[in-house]
């Protein structure tokens, strides 16, 4: 058997997305596939492989409650093992007999793309559970990447009262040749990130305008009046966390605009007009434009 989920990348509504704000997550073209097969041994074999073909994660754990028999690495271990458990909560005949798994990511793993995200969607699907009463009990996190993991296009997401809303939205503007996805190599934890955030009150009037701006950038048909609206983004988020826009930190002298995306700083930004040539000068190397990376 094989399964496969997308990433994600998340263009508006940032850490506001956990308290109910309207976000527009977009599923990447690269993801990762998760392949089962039975195996004689009465164990569970484990193996992941990264986008340049190396095996970066293994391990065996046995099947009664998933505990560690060997691994390569203790911590990656302990998590897949918290994982699994968390699966058979939610199905008791989950994974019972001899089985090899094989994980392979399409993107690097450093990128923030979502390898968790898509390996609990890619098991849910195995097991025939619930991906975001998973996402719950396991790595926690409002979920949008879970949307993004099976979608076939943009989606609208909220998290309302412990409820996942989805919506496809046929995302596609027409000057899509002028967005693109620069990596800045600054890996953020985003648990960490997302479980403080979590401890902040949540603003209405925020969380009212951070939807109302999703909405309106869905409807973009000009350049202009996106970056217009990215721009106010970005300062509604600049005041609500006390941060400095990431334009103005690193860009200033950028001609178009530039958005933080997800954990502020940290993974992509998305430009929009200028040149990327630009961030090539700065030393940024992994530019993807939005065509060739977003599904």
């Amino acid at each position: 058997m094989k399964f496969y989920s997308h990433g994600k990348l998340l263009l508006t509504g940032e850490y506001t997305v956990l308290q109910g704000a309207q976000a527009l997550a977009l599923p990447t073209k690269q993801g990762q596939s998760l392949t089962v097969t039975a195996s004689e041994e009465n164990a569970l074999h484990w193996k992941s492989y990264a986008s340049n073909g190396s095996c970066w994660f293994e391990a065996v754990l046995e099947l009664d409650h998933f505990s560690i028999i060997q691994s390569s690495t203790p911590e990656i271990a302990m998590r897949l093992s918290s994982i699994l458990k968390a699966v058979r909560q939610q199905n008791q005949d989950f994974c019972r007999q001899g089985t090899t798994v094989t994980t392979q990511l399409e993107f690097d793993r450093q990128w923030g793309l979502g390898s968790s995200s898509t390996l609990l969607a890619n098991l849910s699907q195995w097991a025939g559970v619930d991906p975001y009463q998973l996402l719950k009990t396991s790595l926690g996190g409002s979920g949008y990447d879970i949307a993004c993991a099976q979608a076939s296009q943009a989606v609208l997401y909220q998290w309302v009262e412990g409820t996942p809303i989805v919506e496809s939205t046929p995302f596609d503007p027409p000057f899509k040749e002028e967005l693109y996805f620069v990596y800045l190599n600054q890996k953020q934890d985003s648990q960490k990130e997302v479980a403080a955030y979590q401890k902040k009150a949540p603003d209405p009037a925020l969380i009212a305008s951070i939807s109302g701006l999703t909405q309106e950038l869905v409807l973009c048909e000009t350049l202009t009046s996106f970056m217009a609206i990215l721009h106010e983004h970005e300062n509604l988020m600049t005041d609500h966390l006390n941060r400095v826009r990431i334009q103005e930190e690193r860009f200033s002298d950028f001609k178009g605009c530039v958005k933080s995306l997800g954990a502020w700083g940290g993974d992509f930004v998305m430009a929009c007009g200028g040149s990327p040539t630009y961030f090539k000068n700065k030393g940024y190397s992994v530019i993807r434009n939005y065509s060739a990376f977003i599904l």
